[in-house]
């Protein structure tokens, strides 16, 4: 993705909460985890119970893009839970 594309991702809400972290989730971790790789946050979305989606903007800094997406440590989501209907 180019400086300035737009990345969207809606992510399932019980794939980001985490019983052993402090606040619950590990939504901090993973938008640091995108910022390294050179994404910055534009806008969250929490309106919805199921979803949370996030707007990125790669940055257009070749400085913000130096680390590979490899070599970033990435926050283990969980697997997604299901209710029994």
């Amino acid at each position: 993705l180019g400086g300035g594309g737009g990345l969207w991702i809606a992510e399932v809400r019980s794939r980001l909460e985490k019983e052993n972290v402090k606040d619950g989730d590990v939504t901090k971790d993973f938008l640091a985890a995108l910022k390294k790789v050179g994404f910055e946050l534009i806008k969250q979305d929490n309106s919805n119970k199921m979803f949370v989606v996030f707007e990125l903007k790669k940055s257009s800094s070749k400085k913000a893009a130096a680390v590979p997406a490899k070599s970033v440590t990435w926050p283990e989501l969980k697997a997604c839970t299901y209710k029994k209907r």
